[in-house]
């Protein structure tokens, strides 16, 4: 994949220094990672606050300002990218929880519920990362940014597969790496650290989208399928991405051999506390097939494997999905 060993760099610096900046056609964008630095923020001139509605934190509303500020969720992040649009000032995205890949996209949606294509903006030109108001509000929370990224090993196949050709394997090794890391940091409770890379890998995912001027391959099968989840079961994004994960393993088994197949996602969500004994049965109960046709009408401009599937193949999934999950509920 083009400029992979420059996202590598990035990282690296990023996780051994909790800062760095990316440079590109875009401009630049710069990733900090701390502790009391959302006060910081909020104590800084010039600045106009988008704050999600779970968060209490007092800011004052300035008379004139010269950047905004989105700290929270996707809804404020989505809010900011539309107000820095319009407006041509500086973005810096906080996000709290670690849930999904909002804060670093190109990306808004027209409506709250993403039932409209969602339509180009400017980028963020900062991120801040504040561990200290992150474990504050629940680092559970901050979990389901795994399955976030988690979707990206699946929406790369997809984005390759779709076209019959072989998905980068360089970067799927790399996601895969860093899926190992994670869950080492979360088996040595280390809750502080598991965080940290949390937040690092979403920017890794957004930096895959950025790079490739194409943010479906970040968003592909995983995604299409999630939003039905979301959509019809009001799962939260992250955990509505991991469980996509879960049914795309089992509609493409061959794409284990990169890494990833439904027994260690199965693994990671116990371990992780994201996939409950409830989860398994609602999976049990799921229709993959009519899952499968909402998904496609949810994204019909959308080219995915989905629109490739069998009917055998939809079939033997939904057999094998049983088979899984019967000693699992």
């Amino acid at each position: 994949m083009k400029d992979l060993d420059n996202i590598k760099n990035f990282i690296s610096k990023l996780a051994n220094e909790n800062y760095a900046e990316w440079y590109d056609q875009w401009g630049d964008y710069s990733v900090q990672i701390g502790d009391n630095l959302v006060q910081h923020y909020l104590g800084k001139e010039g600045c106009r606050f988008l704050v999600s509605d779970f968060l209490d934190l007092k800011y004052n509303e300035p008379y004139d300002f010269s950047q905004i500020v989105s700290i929270g969720g996707f809804q404020v992040h989505n809010q900011g990218k539309k107000e820095a649009q319009s407006s041509n000032y500086d973005l810096t995205t906080i996000p709290i929880p670690l849930s999904n890949d909002s804060f670093g996209t190109n990306r808004y949606s027209i409506t709250g519920n993403e039932q409209f294509p969602s339509i180009c903006s400017g980028y963020p030109r900062r991120t801040i990362i504040d561990l200290q108001e992150l474990s504050k509000f629940g680092i559970c929370h901050s979990y389901n940014g795994i399955g976030e990224f988690l979707g990206l090993y699946y929406s790369v196949i997809d984005y390759a597969q779709k076209d019959d050709i072989t998905p980068d394997e360089e970067c799927l090794s790399y996601i895969i790496e860093n899926v190992e890391h994670i869950i080492h940091l979360f088996n040595d409770k280390n809750e502080r650290e598991t965080i940290r890379y949390i937040a690092i890998v979403l920017v890794i995912k957004i930096l895959i989208m950025r790079i490739n001027k194409d943010h479906r391959i970040g968003c592909g099968i995983d995604h299409s399928i999630a939003r039905i989840l979301e959509r019809e079961h009001k799962f939260p994004h992250g955990k509505a991405v991991f469980m996509g994960c879960m049914i795309v393993s089992v509609l493409l088994p061959e794409w284990e051999k990169w890494g990833l197949s439904l027994p260690l996602l199965m693994d990671l969500g116990h371990s992780l506390g994201f996939f409950g004994k409830k989860d398994g049965e609602f999976l049990h109960q799921i229709n993959i097939e009519n899952l499968v046709q909402e998904a496609i009408k949810i994204r019909q401009d959308r080219k995915t494997m989905l629109q490739r599937l069998s009917k055998e193949q939809i079939r033997t999934a939904q057999f094998n999905l049983i088979q899984y999950l019967k000693w699992d509920i």
